[in-house]
């Protein structure tokens, strides 16, 4: 009786009123614990369980990643929605507003758009790409794009980062189903160019702002509060915070801590960190962010790059992964253990992979229910990589690598169901070719299995988004057509790619049906933007156009067909058996529980009212619940998802239904209670730390509070929602339930540690010369019960983490020099300052004659000084002026001035990489005489050999004559003055080389001129070809290749004896056709 279910939606929507939780006070976040459902296409009807939401819907937004959904119905732990056809692989939100200001919550797992369509992707659905902003390609440095309602019309807007420009891009999305138009354009000035971009709320005005990383040397981090006022009218508020030496790159917006306020996280290109932004805003009408970032470093690495952030334990919180940038790096996954106002991360672990990773992108890919890591792969070889998560409740695991083929060089990574199949398939695009890799997914759980497909495109490409643009229900590719500056083509477009693959249309309740005359029934199908549906009843060969619903009147088998894409699209659903029976008039049978029910408890329903003979009842509920009669069956272990609306359908003695009854079973769930508190877990002393029940539920009316230390036990008196201490201990509480089924609730534990305030001292040497390495020695005084960070600031706009640094000032001038001690989670920070005088010396920097400082394989640089200094040591060990370096790295040089002062400079020297060559002859095989075009990609000039057969060795694409099959070589310089190399062979059908040679099979070296060599006729046209010769005894004594016919009977500079010698030809190409005989050496 589940489809039952399904024909009374609308019906029961209007009941929704009810559910699960005890109620809590307004300032505290939405919490969606449980969704019906993780793909849905576009109108579908989605379930949202928790609590918190509130029963007010004109004050809550839900956001399916980009794109908000219509509300249908609201109560405080259950939310009815649309799902809109703008959805975005991401984390479905709810946000609820009170007064001024805005909390959200986050479900623990993407959702996805899936429309229904046949597996397989057949890249021809996606035609012919569209280019905006319109107009002439100009280089603006086009780099990154994300995807958001910005102006509130449920229409995907796109921003998109320059870093070539100062202004922000932003495409107005006026689309239509089946018609691509981002054609208003808004250039957002941030004063300076712009990297990434990322946009979500993150005031909880239900407004997706904008976050972007500045491209060059300013390192700040730029937030665009969205201060749009509706349709086509898009603006923003500026604000800026700089993290000055970080160089902050990739960005993603989550709450890490679930206190209702989203955290920005960074990677960081110039330091072994993840950077996170604490979100600390007060209201709707601004943005705020703690003063001092939270660094999470990463021991023994050098940088971080790529990221992605998303639960991977299934415990609501949020994982930080990241990689290293431009290097072979392993994959670092950082487990989130924060509380409310406390954010908290564990020691990375490491997924190996060992090459040059760059962006990467979770979510669940087998279809396990479980979210994995993908990544896209540069070098050694171009692939995209996944790791299957294996994690259990709240403990980390993983399966192997795994790896696909993509096109060369991929870079930015995007999910999203292109084939409408239900899983989701992921879009790379390639920064050095024409292309995007689609990996279309077949896996299922358990076992990863992609097909790769290649679509080409106008432009080189970088990063990707996919999300339905035109608003027809299937999602489109959006992406970045970049500048190929090696080529000098400028490009600097967001470009669409719109899907046009056929929707198969599923109609539910998929029947058999039987309802008595007159009961309401509904028919609904899959719905698509631009698709018309006609309905068919074929019993009575019926048709019927209307909307993707249908209510029957009359008995039949009842199909709809749906017709899109200019007709090019017409797919017809499966088939609904409806039988409508006579009507019947039953009494009101009163369904009844034991709710609400605490969580682990046991629910039972009953027909109150029986109405007796004639009449039988079936049930219908929630996580696939069914029962019959007037005592169904049970729910024992009682949970959240069994909470919900009951549906007890009763049918006459005919067996059609004659009507349905909802009832409304709540859950007592209690809370998974924490202890929360702001800051660090370390009180300073004389100071206290106030510890607060979390979630903020109701005290005393739904709940009593007990707090407890483990060690003293009971805290007398100690019964409010917050506790003030300043005494160490592992601090605890139990709260008890005013409903007296449910149990006693325990909360986690947190342990405060009450500690002295540092003493803070350092040494420093008075003066130092300009240049020189100055060390600093901290002598401060610390309690040993806490870990120590320390914070020094130089004076000169450059900072330290290290107990003990070294630092080289670069002007002759004074500086105060500060040492900030704190203990982790910067608590109870003490400052000193020191003065210290810079005295003037020579400059010294390390130099390179051609002024460059990055090295090709293969290849060298010599490293020099811009001066002579008396003596130096470098930090290979050697002493020279000059050190010559082959490999990337870091390297320094001791120097002394001829003043007495000790310098020291510093050079980062980078690796590039062989550029990537491809070669091609067409035809691959010609006849003699014939001819064939070869070709060479990937090189700025061309040098092919051999170059006898060649028409032009210094171009590209020669033409090549060879007279037999011959392996060309063509060598150049890539776009990065490296020099890449390749091979292609051309084979020539014809008589083998070596029977057309004319060996000579007797010789006579004596010194009279005559027969003075051994010759081979015509092998001077065939330099390819190598001879060997061998005396009686097998014993090498000549070999030659090409063979000139100068061999005069001698070995090793001595005359071998008359006798009978033998010989071995061999051509390129022909190996496995040797020719061989005899020679007779006759003096």
């Amino acid at each position: 009786m589940k489809r039952v279910h399904s024909l009374f939606t609308k019906i029961v929507g209007l009941l929704i009123v009810f559910l699960v939780i005890i109620p809590a006070a307004f300032a505290q976040r939405p919490e969606i614990k449980e969704i019906s459902k993780v793909k849905g296409s576009m109108d579908d009807i989605v379930l949202l369980k928790g609590s918190f939401f509130g029963t007010d819907a004109t004050k809550l937004v839900v956001f399916f990643g980009a794109t908000p959904a219509t509300i249908l119905q609201a109560a405080d732990q259950l939310l009815e929605v649309k799902v809109p056809a703008g959805t975005t692989y991401q984390d479905i939100s709810v946000t609820r507003f009170s007064g001024v200001t805005g909390l959200t919550g986050y479900y623990r797992q993407p959702f996805f758009l899936s429309f229904g369509g046949a597996p397989g992707i057949d890249p021809a659905k996606f035609g012919l790409q569209s280019d905006y902003p319109a107009g002439v390609p100009v280089a603006q440095g086009l780099y990154d794009l994300c995807m958001c309602d910005f102006d509130g019309d449920s229409k995907p807007d796109i921003a998109a980062a320059r870093d070539n420009n100062s202004f922000l891009l932003v495409l107005s999305n006026a689309s239509t189903p089946g018609s691509i138009n981002l054609g208003g354009t808004f250039n957002i000035s941030l004063g300076t160019r712009s990297l990434q971009v990322k946009c979500g709320d993150l005031n909880g005005d239900g407004k997706p702002d904008i976050v972007a990383t500045e491209k060059g040397t300013g390192d700040n981090v730029f937030f665009l509060r969205n201060t749009s006022i509706g349709p086509g009218s898009i603006s923003f508020a500026k604000t800026q915070i700089p993290l000055t030496g970080k160089t902050p790159n990739r960005i993603e917006i989550a709450d890490l801590d679930l206190d209702g306020k989203p955290e920005v996280i960074l990677t960081s290109q110039a330091t072994n960190s993840v950077i996170v932004l604490v979100n600390q805003t007060p209201n709707i009408t601004t943005l705020s962010f703690s003063s001092t970032p939270i660094t999470i470093p990463l021991p023994d690495w050098k940088s971080t790059d790529g990221l992605a952030v998303e639960d991977l334990n299934g415990d609501f919180l949020p994982e930080i992964v990241t990689n290293q940038f431009i290097t072979n790096t392993d994959l670092y996954v950082i487990q989130n253990n924060s509380a409310p106002g406390a954010v908290t991360m564990s020691p990375a672990i490491t997924l190996p992979v060992g090459n040059t990773v760059k962006n990467l992108k979770i979510g669940d890919l087998d279809g396990d229910g479980k979210s994995d890591i993908a990544f896209t792969q540069l070098s050694p070889s171009s692939n995209l990589g996944v790791f299957l998560n294996t994690s259990t409740s709240g403990t980390l695991s993983f399966g192997g690598l795994k790896t696909f083929a993509t096109d060369t060089n991929p870079w930015g990574i995007d999910f999203g169901d292109l084939d409408g199949d239900g899983k989701a398939d992921i879009v790379t695009p390639s920064i050095t070719k024409k292309t995007l890799t689609i990996l279309n997914n077949t896996s299922t759980p358990g076992n990863l299995s992609f097909t790769t497909l290649v679509k080409a495109t106008d432009y080189i490409n970088r990063h990707v988004v996919i999300g339905d643009v035109d608003g027809d229900g299937k999602p489109d590719i959006a992406f970045t057509s970049i500048d190929d500056n090696n080529l000098n083509i400028p490009a600097s477009k967001v470009s669409i790619f719109r899907n046009s693959a056929c929707m198969i249309p599923e109609v539910n309740p998929k029947g058999p049906l039987n309802v008595c005359s007159g009961f309401p029934l509904t028919l609904t199908s899959t719905n698509g933007g631009a698709t018309t549906f006609e309905w068919l009843n074929a019993t009575t060969s019926t048709t019927t156009p209307g909307t993707y619903q249908f209510s029957p009147t009359a008995t039949g088998d009842y199909s709809v067909t749906a017709t899109s894409e200019g007709g090019s699209c017409k797919t017809t659903s499966n088939v609904v058996k409806v039988t409508i029976s006579a009507s019947a008039v039953a009494g009101n049978p009163d369904p009844q529980s034991n709710g609400p029910v605490c969580i682990g408890n046991t629910m039972n329903l009953v027909v109150n009212n029986d109405l007796g003979a004639g009449f039988t009842y079936e049930w219908t509920g929630p996580n696939n619940y069914t029962g019959s009669g007037v005592n169904p069956a049970p729910v024992t272990n009682f949970q959240l998802t069994n909470a919900g609306i009951y549906i007890l359908n009763t049918k006459a003695a005919s067996g059609c239904v004659a009507r349905i009854d909802p009832i409304i079973v709540k859950a007592v769930d209690i809370p998974d209670f924490k202890v929360a508190y702001t800051g660090s877990s370390l009180v300073c002393l004389p100071g206290a730390k106030t510890l607060s029940v979390y979630p903020a539920v109701s005290v005393p009316t739904d709940f009593t509070i007990q707090w407890y230390e483990q060690t003293l036990g009971l805290l007398p008196g100690a019964t409010s929602s917050t506790l003030s201490k300043n005494v160490s201990g592992e601090y605890y509480y139990k709260a008890t339930s005013s409903n007296p089924s449910c149990p006693v609730a325990q909360s986690e534990s947190a342990i405060i540690t009450v500690v002295a305030p540092p003493v803070t001292d350092f040494v420093l040497p008075a003066s130092a010369c300009k240049g020189e390495e100055v060390s600093f020695t901290d002598q401060s005084t610390t309690d040993p019960a806490a870990a120590v960070i320390y914070a020094w600031d130089f004076g000169d706009a450059t900072t330290s983490s290290d107990k003990n640094p070294k630092h080289i000032f670069n002007t002759a001038t004074g500086f105060t020099v500060k040492l900030t001690v704190a203990y982790t989670g910067n608590a109870c920070p003490v400052s000193a300052s020191k003065p210290i005088t810079i005295t003037a010396a020579p400059d010294v920097f390390i130099t390179n004659a051609e002024n460059t400082f990055d090295v090709c394989p293969e290849s060298s640089l010599v490293l020099g000084l811009n001066d002579t200094f008396t003596s130096y040591l470098w930090s290979t060990g050697e002493t020279s002026p000059t050190i010559t370096v082959k490999d990337p790295g870091d390297y320094n040089v001791a120097v002394v001035a001829t003043n007495g002062c000790k310098l020291k400079a510093e050079q980062t020297i980078g690796g590039l990489p062989s550029p990537t060559v491809t070669a091609t002859a067409t035809p691959e095989e010609i006849d003699e005489g014939a001819s064939a075009q070869l070709t060479a990609e990937g090189l700025l000039d061309f040098s092919w050999t051999p170059t006898e057969t060649l028409s032009d060795p210094s171009i590209s694409n020669p033409i090549a004559t060879p007279l037999s099959s011959t392996t060309y070589t063509v060598t150049g310089k890539g776009g990065n003055g490296c020099v890449g190399s390749t091979t292609v062979q051309l084979k020539v059908r014809g008589e083998a080389i070596v029977n057309k040679l004319l060996p000579g099979n007797f010789f006579s070296p004596n010194g009279d001129a005559v027969g003075a060599f051994w010759m081979v006729g015509k092998i001077d046209e065939y330099p390819q070809c190598e001879v060997t010769i061998y005396d009686d005894k097998g014993v090498k004594v000549y070999n030659s290749k090409p063979y000139q016919n100068n061999w005069d009977g001698t070995f090793n500079g001595k005359r071998l004896p008359d006798g009978v010698y033998y010989y071995i030809i061999r051509c390129e190409g022909e190996e496995s056709m040797p020719r061989s005989g005899s020679i007779t050496l006759l003096r």
